[in-house]
């Protein structure tokens, strides 16, 4: 990778006659000499930030009969940092000890390896399109209220999307604060709402009602085709949706 930069950069000599060797040795004097600085942003990330932005990725790193991955984390902080870790482990015990001594606003993906830390003074900052992925997944099972949590999703992005185009960052806050809340408000109510209702119309595993009644065999479950189910999802949808619709242009 080094050596393909320095060709990108049309630096004189060709890159190739540089011998691997070399190059690694540039790469860890210079994480050997920069290190301090990295473990100075990370302390003061830790101990003055009232928001940091994370995310991880796979890096597999060779070894002898193969290769291991290993796992970078980025951290961007509000007091001006960005830097990178490296773990061995994508678990709650490694993000835990980079993160440890913090007491803020931990924004991230909706990994479960973060969950600990919402236990122990960390406030979560959830990302909305991992939140919508999941009802998504749950049209499957619980359609009608995964498309209605959806319809208000959708209007949330919407209010986003508008605000993008406001180049002050002041208005742009204000703009997001004084049409986002409101749906948000609505989420929040829509979920207390729908706690009682997911699921309400199942019977229990266990109960009489399934118990009573004679085992179905596949073949006398009446198949639909693909089009059919997908049209019949679209439907269900979208009046979903265009109630949800009128239910938020009255707020």
């Amino acid at each position: 990778m080094l050596s393909r930069s320095i060709a990108r950069r049309g630096c004189p000599g060709s890159a190739d006659s540089l011998a691997r060797s070399t190059q690694y040795d540039w790469c860890e004097y210079g994480a050997l000499k920069l290190a301090p600085i990295v473990s100075a942003m990370h302390a003061e990330s830790i101990s003055d930030s009232f928001m940091i932005a994370t995310d991880a990725t796979s890096a597999p790193v060779r070894v002898s009969g193969g290769t291991i991955n290993w796992h970078v984390f980025v951290f961007i902080s509000d007091v001006g940092h960005i830097f990178f870790r490296a773990v061995r482990r994508h678990d709650g015990a490694s993000i835990g000890a980079l993160l440890q001594g913090f007491r803020g606003h931990l924004l991230s993906d909706a990994s479960s390896i973060y969950n600990g830390l919402h236990l122990v003074g960390i406030l979560e900052l959830a990302c909305w399109a991992h939140v919508r992925r999941y009802f998504w997944k749950a049209t499957l099972t619980e359609s009608t209220l995964a498309y209605e949590a959806l319809s208000i999703i959708s209007t949330l992005f919407k209010v986003v999307a508008e605000s993008n185009r406001i180049s002050k960052l002041s208005e742009r806050d204000a703009f997001r604060v004084k049409h986002a809340t409101p749906i948000v408000d609505t989420f929040d109510a829509w979920m207390k709402q729908a706690r009682t209702r997911g699921g309400a119309t199942r019977p229990d595993r266990n109960s009489a009602e399934l118990r009573d009644q004679p085992p179905r065999c596949a073949s006398s479950v009446p198949r639909r085709s693909a089009p059919e189910v997908a049209q019949q999802r679209l439907g269900a949808r979208a009046a979903i949706v265009e109630e949800r619709a009128r239910q938020l242009d009255a707020l």
